[in-house]
């Protein structure tokens, strides 16, 4: 399996809450049986660890050393392909250089060397572009966007990943284009580039589709649906999702229908469908039971008894997660035991069965610590504190608040910053932690990196300069020697002559020598000065900094240290000991310094020590190993940072947190209360969320349907736009008899108190025109204004005074008469657009309108400048009616000001009313849809990146 391959398995992780939120696993089928949908309140297929220094000691061993053997194999095994590299390059063997290459680089990238990987892919593709292997060219490039992506260089393995397709496409092999797409689509996904993601998917599903590829097509579409489910677009979600149903059933694969089954559910019980949501886990779970796969319907059971406790049916959720527990225990899946067990402790809680639920809590935390689940873990031991103090047991529950505390992989309460205004004040202090520790964190990595490169360049110079001097010493002795020998065979000219030559040989390699020995000592002079320069900084900085031999033993502290522990090297000796080990009284620290050199990496942990002067002190070490040439430990080296007003603060927020738990268990007659309020508190987020859905579906619900739209105005179009989830934007549509009323209407403000106001004025419009259906010829647009307006002020107790409700709504209220096409309208700030039939008004008589600027063939038509609420301006004012006769072919526009006045283009500048007004006349020609759609990519172009500043609508009628 490729890095990309591997990290679609974490590509669709919803985050959970703490009490009774539901993650949604999204199952990658990729041709794979194995189905990952869960509904539940903890993930039971989390794979996240946390380090238990009580669990599996052996065992981590074990793996350890076989981990080692791998790599010391695999070490051996580049060693033995780059000799035999090298021996096919001076035969200049082409297929035995690719062959080797092809390893080698493998062999770096299964030991995490990506570097190394990269570098002999791309030595390996230079060679397969010389030879016109577009395949081969194509697999290496394939490895280097792995390797890329591996070593966390996005833009490069996109890179490759492109022009790998590019020779697959050259080459038609469609299959591995499509495998490639998918891996690139993963890439994008995991960067958050989703637009880039769903266009890369959708060109491979093209592909797949062209191929007749009926499963390849599913797999892309589910995975289209997750990215959907994922970016929260559940409706397009669950479309993609049937769409992959759909696909499943032809090729009746019943393992991956029961799997699709379960996605539907969990979506449409996301979009707030539970009696949908069901009847998919009933069939999901019928399906498994058929094929006897226990997974799935130890899953299916999970999701139904999910469904179950959000409708409060404790009953029915006890019944399928007990079910569910025996498949586990059968399975032998201690993960899905701890879960499960978790989930009934919450219902018993619920059901205020404190001392079933403690129980529970207890086995699920066994468990749990067992197999180190830290999540599960953290969530017990909060559940755990709370319930033993609803049994006043506070001396277990300040136990468990403690270790919850005290634990750096628990979770932390997700939206606690709400309950109180304290904590507030615990994420603004956890903020500058985290800027505190950064800085410190870079401080201490450059003064590691600084010290250790002069220390290694000062080793190989120090060592070259004494290899010189030696030979120095040999080449004197040598020319001694040589005069001696030319004494004695001074008669012999034969033998004078070739010793004289030997001696010039000799002579010139001792001045080369010399001139390089004199070279190094010009360079290590000048090392020796950037060795003073970062001794002075190692001195003079405020971390302490200690040197230690390879097993911990102290050798120096720098001036740093004295000052934050007041101990100098010999005191520190004499008082703690010779060694870090023994000298530290906390056990962790042991076992990071073995880790340390036995994994040969920078670790870190946390200490709080006394100095000298008793005081106890927080901080926090960085313990990085110096190897030699060899890669073997010759030293080690600690650098302590003071994190001492850290500490604090946590502690404090510690302190507050215990003390606002126990002011809430003093008040014992408000328990009930309180427990409703914390889980209130817990769901407040998803609540929030879901009743704001569920009030979309309300206010879609009010709005007219566009069947109702098309029979009473068969040419339309209707633009709207929320905002945010909901509108406070409406539009409304009414026939009596041969009259049709439509309007568009702006309610003060945006969001849900828009809304709120939008459905007030549906309904009061309802109220209104109920009284003239006997009576059509009566309609005035403006009569309706002022009785909607009367209702307004009276519905919200308006009195026009200082602080007082003023809440109104603008709007464009229009009356078509179907058999004369004469127009009625009156105008509430909303105006009026009309563009006739052919773009001209000849022989038309248009009065009290305002003509488009620029001779551009259209008219305005002003409202009157007061809104439908109490307002100074509408004092004694009546709202007016104007009357227009319509031809067949003109068009009428009326609009909330939102499309108008949104920022954007190339200066981020408001649409306004000019260009407004000029689109519309550009694209009076085309269908009425066809405009819809042009209005909105316009909007969308001139709004670029930033952001909808008002709710939209804008609607359109043709006679």
């Amino acid at each position: 399996m490729s890095i990309c391959k591997y990290f679609i398995l974490f590509s669709f992780i919803i985050s959970q809450s703490c009490f009774a939120s539901f993650l949604n696993d999204l199952p990658v089928f990729a041709y794979s049986k194995d189905t990952v949908t869960n509904l539940m309140i903890i993930d039971e297929n989390s794979d996240s660890v946390v380090y238990n220094p009580d669990k599996g000691k052996n065992q981590k061993a074990n793996q350890n050393n076989e981990k080692t053997k791998e790599d010391a194999t695999a070490t051996n095994s580049i060693d033995f392909f780059l000799k035999k590299l090298k021996t096919a390059e001076q035969k200049n063997d082409k297929k035995e250089i690719v062959r080797l290459l092809d390893s080698i680089a493998t062999h770096y990238s299964n030991l995490h060397d990506y570097n190394n990987a990269i570098a002999h892919y791309q030595k390996l593709l230079k060679i397969k572009t010389e030879l016109g292997d577009k395949r081969g060219a194509s697999k290496t490039l394939s490895g280097i966007a792995t390797s890329f992506y591996a070593a966390g260089k996005t833009d490069d393995a996109i890179n490759a990943y492109n022009e790998a397709i590019k020779l697959r496409k050259e080459l038609k092999d469609k299959e591995e284009e499509v495998i490639l797409l998918n891996e690139l689509a993963t890439v994008y996904q995991t960067a958050y580039k989703t637009d880039e993601a769903i266009k890369t998917y959708e060109k491979g599903l093209a592909i797949r589709k062209d191929m007749n590829d009926d499963k390849g097509v599913a797999v892309i579409i589910n995975s289209i649906g997750n990215l959907y489910f994922e970016n929260n677009k559940i409706n397009r979600a669950i479309s993609f999702y049937e769409q992959n149903l759909e696909i499943e059933k032809k090729t009746n694969d019943k393992l991956n229908i029961a799997a699709s089954l379960n996605n539907l559910g969990i979506a449409h019980f996301k979009n707030g469908d539970r009696i949908k949501a069901s009847d998919l886990f009933q069939k999901a779970l019928d399906l498994y039971k058929e094929l006897n796969d226990k997974k799935g319907i130890s899953s299916a059971l999970n999701n139904l008894a999910n469904l179950y406790y959000d409708q409060k049916d404790f009953t029915k959720s006890i019944e399928n997660y007990e079910t569910s527990l025996k498949l586990k225990n059968e399975m032998k899946d201690e993960a899905g035991l701890a879960i499960i067990k978790f989930n009934l402790a919450n219902i018993y809680r619920e059901k205020n069965d404190l001392k079933k639920a403690a129980q529970l809590f207890e086995e699920s935390y066994t468990i749990a610590k067992k197999v180190n689940i830290p999540d599960v873990i953290a969530k017990n031991i909060i559940q755990l504190a709370q319930v033993y103090a609803g049994q006043n047991n506070f001396k277990k529950s300040a136990a468990f608040y403690k270790l919850y505390f005290e634990s750096k992989q628990a979770l932390l309460q997700e939206d606690k910053e709400e309950q109180i205004s304290m904590l507030q004040e615990k994420y603004r202090i956890e903020k500058e932690i985290n800027r505190l520790t950064k800085r410190i964190s870079k401080q201490d990595l450059l003064t590691r990196v600084y010290a250790e490169r002069a220390r290694q360049e000062i080793m190989i110079k120090n060592l070259e300069l004494s290899k010189k001097e030696e030979l120095v010493k040999q080449q004197y002795i040598l020319n001694i020697l040589a005069g001696a020998v030319l004494i004695i065979i001074f008669v012999s000219l034969i033998l004078l002559f070739r010793q004289f030559k030997k001696l010039k040989k000799a002579n010139r390699l001792l001045w080369t020598q010399k001139t390089e020995i004199e070279t190094k000592k010009k360079e290590l002079e000048t090392a020796n000065l950037e060795l003073n320069k970062l001794s002075i900084v190692a001195s003079k900085t405020d971390n302490a900094i200690v040197l230690m031999d390879k097993n911990g033993k102290f050798e120096w502290v720098n001036e740093g240290f004295t000052r934050l522990y007041g101990y100098s090297l010999d005191t520190l000796i004499e008082k703690r000991g010779e060694n870090l080990i023994s000298a530290s009284e906390n056990p962790q620290v042991k076992i990071a310094v073995m880790s340390c050199i036995k994994q040969k990496t920078t670790v870190k942990y946390e200490t709080h020590y006394p100095d000298a002067s008793g005081k106890k002190i927080w901080t926090q070490t960085t313990l990085t190993p110096v190897p030699d040439s060899n890669g073997d430990i010759i030293k080690l080296v600690a650098i302590d940072s003071d994190i001492t007003i850290i500490k604090n603060a946590q502690e404090e927020i510690k302190l507050q947190n215990e003390l606002i738990e126990l002011r809430n268990n003093e008040i014992k007659k408000q328990r009930d209360i309180a427990t409703r309020q914390r889980d209130e508190i817990g769901h407040q987020k998803a609540e929030i969320t879901d009743g704001i859905i569920y009030a979309q579906h309300i206010q879609s619900a009010i709005l007219p349907p566009e069947d109702y739209l098309l029979e009473r105005l068969p040419n339309h179009f209707v633009l709207w736009m929320p905002r945010d989830i909901v509108s406070g934007d409406f539009y409304w549509v009414r026939r009596i008899e041969h009259q049709i009323l439509f309007t568009a209407a702006d309610c003060t403000g945006h969001g849900v108190p828009a809304a709120f106001m939008s459905m007030l004025g549906t309904s009061l419009l309802n109220e209104i025109i109920n009284n003239y259906m006997k009576d059509a010829h009566l309609l005035k647009p403006s009569q309706i204004l002022e009785e909607l307006r009367e209702k307004v002020i009276n519905s919200l107790h308006q009195t026009g005074k200082i602080g007082g409700a003023n809440d109104g709504m603008d709007m464009a209220l229009c009356v078509l008469d179907t058999r004369t096409n004469k127009l009625q309208y009156a105008g509430a700030n909303c105006p009026l657009y009309i563009i006739p039939a052919n773009k001209t008004f000849v022989g038309r008589n248009f009065q009290d309108v305002l003509e488009f600027p620029e001779g551009q063939p259209g008219v305005e038509i002003k409202p009157d400048k007061m809104p439908i609420s109490i307002h100074p301006l509408a004092v004694g004012k009546n709202f007016t009616n104007k009357e227009f006769q319509l031809q067949k072919g003109d068009a009428v526009y009326i609009f909330s000001d939102g499309y108008i006045d949104q920022f954007g283009g190339p200066k981020y500048m408001k649409f306004r009313h000019h260009r407004f007004k000029s689109l519309l006349i550009d694209i009076f020609d085309e269908p009425m849809q066809k405009q819809k759609i042009i209005l909105e990519e316009t909007h969308k172009k001139w709004r670029g990146s930033m952001e909808q500043i008002d709710d939209i609508l804008v609607m359109g009628v043709k006679i």
